[in-house]
Formats: C-alpha cells, structure tokens, sequence
C-alpha cells in the first residue's frame, strides 16, 4: 500500500531496475550504493519502494542475485544516512 500511489506502473518498474541496477554497479564499494541509492533523480519519495525491493530482492528463491550480506548491509547503512528515512 505504501508503494503503489498514484504513479503509473511504468514508473514503478523504472525506479525499480534503476535501484536494481546501482546495487550491481556499486557491489564492491557499499558506502558508494547507499550514496548513489539516496540521491536518486526521481520526482518521488522512493524510500518505502527501496525497502520493498531489498527485502524482495534479501529474500528471492532459489537463489539472490547478489550476496545476502550485501542487502542486509546497504540496509543498514541506510538506516544510518542522514536525511534519508528508512520505513521501519
């Protein structure tokens, strides 16, 4: 519910991937991803939208795309950006 507003659906997917993507491009550098994955140039609150696809992503089967360290970590570390309000 905290996700969907009024936005079309194409939007949605778009957000999506580019979140997807900057999580693939900044593996190696943590501190980069939840830099890159704060200041996103989208013109809407996206921060119950990352949360939904980290955990979406933390708990894919059979397998996750990236290490599950890797989601739990840029987790928190959101958790600890200023300026940004991780849902809880």
């Amino acid at each position: 519910q905290h996700t969907e507003g009024t936005r079309p659906l194409v939007e949605r997917f778009v957000a999506e991937e580019y979140m997807l993507d900057t999580l693939v491009a900044y593996d190696a550098d943590r501190v980069a991803c939840v830099k890159t994955l704060t200041s996103l140039p989208l013109d809407f609150t996206y921060n119950a939208l990352l949360a939904e696809l980290l955990f979406s992503q933390l708990l894919a089967l059979p397998t996750t795309r990236l290490p599950q360290l890797c989601y739990c970590t840029v987790m928190v570390d959101l958790c600890k950006f200023p300026h940004f309000e991780f849902p809880k």
